[in-house]
């Protein structure tokens, strides 16, 4: 990728977080590189490939490996989360609009359809892994780990419509890692368990109990 492109991507994201996508033109990001639009369209002719450009850098930053080869511990699971959430931190402008997004533009639509399709193997992969190992308990009646990763998964894409619709509201606001184990604990082997308090005093948090 080109020196000015990448230039052009960063400025965008950094306009696009600070006053929301609707509000930013081609020529307010052009005026903020000091660039003429005619130079940018060269690049992107429309914030549609613009916005296609930043999903793909986006796709990219996300990109950890769900299943590594090796020995996995539980604290793989939480790594994935800390890496998600550093990118809707980065990218919390995208985020604020997925619906929008979805609806408006079909092909990023599909291409954000597939990496998801490929993260939900991969993740389903991870689980058969903590279960063959003692971590997670088996699939039963009371069990569905189809329904967890998709409950796993709209906690993570949408925390930050969360946080923005909650903050005034509870005194106390559980971070996304603690809603998340809250969820994983009663999944959890007493070996799995263990070594999730292992991982909690290790990373000096609070323990959370169901």
């Amino acid at each position: 990728m080109s020196r000015r492109r990448q230039q052009i991507i960063d400025r965008s994201v950094r306009l696009f977080n600070e006053r929301g996508f609707h509000d930013v033109s081609i020529k307010q990001i052009s005026d903020a590189l000091q660039i003429s639009s005619g130079n940018l369209t060269y690049y992107f002719t429309k914030k549609t490939d613009l916005l296609k450009a930043i999903q793909h850098q986006l796709i990219q930053e996300t990109a950890i490996d769900i299943m590594p080869s090796g020995y996995i511990t539980l604290y793989h699971f939480e790594e994935i989360f800390k890496n998600y959430s550093e990118i809707q931190a980065k990218y919390h402008f995208y985020y604020n609009n997925l619906q929008y997004i979805f609806k408006t533009f079909p092909k990023i639509t599909r291409s954000y359809q597939v990496i998801t399709r490929k993260r939900f193997r991969d993740a389903k992969l991870l689980i058969n892994y903590y279960i063959k190992t003692g971590r997670l308990k088996p699939e039963n009646e009371k069990i569905n780990y189809q329904y967890f990763i998709r409950t796993i998964w709209m906690i993570s894409v949408f925390w930050k419509t969360h946080t923005l619709m909650t903050d005034d509201t509870f005194k106390d606001q559980p971070s996304q890692l603690d809603i998340l184990w809250s969820n994983a604990i009663p999944l959890m082997t007493e070996k799995g368990y263990q070594e999730y308090l292992e991982i909690i005093k290790y990373n000096q948090r609070t323990v959370v109990k169901v």
